[in-house]
């Protein structure tokens, strides 16, 4: 798959190639959230409870555990 970040992104994607979008999740002990930003998709701030409901609350897809690395924040 070809980066959202990466030059020529948005005319691939127009052609009907799929775009991977990097997400980084971090779990803030304080609030007790995770919370998901992308530097591929400026603006993009997205907090829930679990881990589910970032899936299924907002369709950001973790493929697996090790394909992702979540950070705790005090």
């Amino acid at each position: 798959m070809y980066r959202l970040g990466w030059s020529c992104a948005t005319f691939l994607a127009k052609m009907g190639l799929s775009l991977l979008i990097k997400v980084e999740i971090i779990h803030d002990k304080l609030a007790n959230v995770y919370v998901a930003t992308s530097s591929d998709l400026k603006g993009l701030i997205v907090e829930a409870e679990t881990l589910d409901e970032l899936e299924k609350k907002y369709g950001i897809w973790l493929l697996s555990c090790s394909h992702y690395i979540c950070q705790n924040y005090e």
